[in-house]
């Protein structure tokens, strides 16, 4: 017991984190839907999909050191990341057509061990 009359207890580090976490969310959700919501619809652009994404990206990891982000921000980000977010969704797309070819040729295949390898390529 301490001055008057109440107990000590310290609050767990992980229910104050938790709290910390719901304090942040509810100081910036406003934003983070308005930054959200702009990325969805770039990708309507297709062009800027990419960068924007990327742009969300830093916005995001900006928010886990408290610092909230607008969309001057994403867009000044997306324009920094422009040519890199461009060349990651190359390597992506290109990933993802071998990926396809090897399904379909061993698909094609029709011996037991190439459906098992073109499942393998899916879930790979």
């Amino acid at each position: 017991m301490t001055q008057n009359g109440h107990s000590t207890r310290r609050i767990p580090a992980s229910l104050r984190v938790l709290a910390q976490a719901a304090r942040d969310w509810y100081d910036d959700w406003f934003n983070q839907f308005i930054l959200n919501f702009l990325v969805t619809v770039s990708w309507m652009t297709i062009v800027l999909g990419p960068p924007m994404l990327f742009g969300f990206y830093e916005a995001a990891h900006e928010a886990v050191r408290r610092r909230s982000s607008g969309p001057g921000d994403l867009l000044r980000a997306a324009k920094r990341h422009f040519w890199v977010s461009w060349l990651w969704m190359l390597i992506n797309v290109a990933a993802i057509v071998v990926v396809r070819v090897n399904m379909r040729f061993y698909w094609d295949l029709g011996r037991s061990w190439a459906v098992i390898l073109a499942t393998f390529f899916l879930f790979l």
